[in-house]
């Protein structure tokens, strides 16, 4: 099945951010950080505000993404989700999501 489990785009700035079924599968895709998807070169990593999944056993929580005033989404300390930048700005949510970034 799908490796990536939900996804949130924003279109005005090309990004989103993508949740994986598993830690390690989510750690896998981190290989794919400068693939080229359309002529554009794709920026993977860890969100904003991650924090290292020793830290999150070390705290013993997992703190879900918090919708802020105005909406969108931060999100914090989460080892299943991985920002990707530089998405073609056609794509939506549900083909983001099926993409092949996974190892």
């Amino acid at each position: 099945g799908n490796s990536i489990t939900s996804s949130q785009v924003n279109h005005d700035k090309n990004f989103a951010f993508l949740e994986f079924r598993c830690v390690d599968e989510c750690t896998n895709a981190l290989v794919f950080d400068g693939t080229i998807l359309q002529g554009q070169n794709l920026r993977i990593r860890r969100p904003n505000g991650y924090a290292s999944l020793l830290t999150v056993v070390e705290n013993n929580k997992l703190n879900p993404p918090t919708v802020p005033p105005g909406g969108g989404f931060i999100h914090k300390d989460n080892p299943h989700k991985l920002f990707i930048g530089g998405i073609p700005c056609y794509l939506n949510e549900s083909q983001v999501s099926y993409l092949n970034i996974t190892a």
